[in-house]
């Protein structure tokens, strides 16, 4: 199997427009008179994000070759995607029935859904309670945090503007 295309240089999700559903893996059943029970049925998964690339005309043209070349989709391509952890590139295919496409002007909308993999789930669970105990810890010093960074500003911007 050959590797798999990148989105064309230049095309990137609209940032504002992500929407997207919880990764699933999690089962919950009623229990008569009580709280309901839940478990993991798998860690990890898969996430539906809706995208939509703003696209000039020659841009377009570009994109209806790609988008034969990915199979409509069916083949997975590589995409910049944030999922939590900033934007990175990912792995998606295009969830079928989602496409979609609105003339704006001189520009055009195409708008589609991706199934794509969180990043986060690359990471161990001792890696993600580091972080979320390090958070902790920053969020119990405000004071002290606010003062760092405006010793920072002093002596990165206020000393140097005495200079000058």
């Amino acid at each position: 199997m050959a590797d798999p295309l990148r989105l064309p240089s230049g095309f990137c999700p609209i940032i504002s427009a992500y929407s997207g559903s919880g990764p699933g893996g999690v089962s919950r059943s009623e229990v008569e008179g009580g709280y309901p029970r839940y478990s993991l049925i798998w860690d990890g998964g898969v996430m539906q994000i809706a995208l939509t690339l703003r696209l000039a005309q020659d841009e377009l043209f570009v994109w209806a070759h790609f988008f034969r070349l990915i199979k409509k989709g069916a083949e997975q391509f590589i995409c910049p995607i944030d999922t939590g952890l900033g934007m990175n590139d990912h792995l998606v295919n295009i969830v079928p029935d989602s496409y979609s496409t609105t003339r704006n002007g001189l520009f055009t909308d195409v708008s589609f859904t991706v199934d794509v993999e969180p990043e986060v789930y690359k990471s161990t669970e001792e890696q993600s309670m580091d972080i979320v105990q390090a958070w902790e810890v920053i969020q119990q010093y405000p004071m002290m945090l606010r003062a760092l960074k405006r010793l920072e500003i002093s002596a990165n911007y206020d000393v140097q503007a005495l200079n000058e």
